[in-house]
């Protein structure tokens, strides 16, 4: 009687925690085994490339260096403040990049800025061309990812002109 006890509960732990797991309530993350690694390999980067914008509208790509050695998710968050940057170089207000996010298939990707992104004086055409050339970028470097959703402080980004409640499609809108 004691023995079925203790069965019918070991059998209970295990059916919720693995329907925690399932539903993504619980993660588990099993340390990742550090290989030892030469100072060649060490020292290599990942080359990507950055769309931007010109006055003579048309994109130039300008090449970044990223270090191999970070998660997906630490290189494509480096990489977006990068282009962001680049932005700012190119005489376009930056916004910071608070968050991001992958969904566990690895194919939608999560946006979140810490304050709208574009100037309140923008076009609608040249808020089109900022979100092409951050999907180009982003999608020159992985081409897994099919969507990206825009944030603003963890909710969707709120646009007069623009809808930012669907996902935006990698590949672009223009052609």
């Amino acid at each position: 009687m004691n023995n079925k006890l203790i069965l019918c509960m070991v059998l209970i732990t295990i059916g919720c925690v693995s329907y925690l797991i399932q539903n993504e309530y619980m993660i588990i993350l099993f340390p990742e085994k550090n290989l030892i690694t030469s100072d060649n390999t060490r020292s290599k980067s990942i080359d990507v490339l950055l769309y931007t914008w010109t006055p003579q509208e048309h994109y130039i790509t300008e090449k970044a260096a990223l270090l191999p050695e970070q998660t997906p998710r630490k290189i494509l968050h480096t990489l977006i403040q990068t282009w962001l940057n680049v932005q700012e170089y190119q005489k376009m207000p930056a916004p910071t990049l608070a968050t991001i996010a992958l969904s566990y298939d690895k194919k939608d990707l999560f946006l979140n800025f810490s304050h709208y992104p574009f100037a309140k004086e923008r076009s609608t055409y040249a808020k089109l061309i900022w979100i092409q050339g951050l999907l180009k970028t982003i999608n020159a470097y992985n081409q897994d990812i099919e969507q990206v959703y825009f944030l603003v402080d963890n909710k969707s980004l709120q646009d007069y002109e623009l809808d930012f409640s669907y996902p935006w499609p990698i590949i672009g809108f223009l052609k």
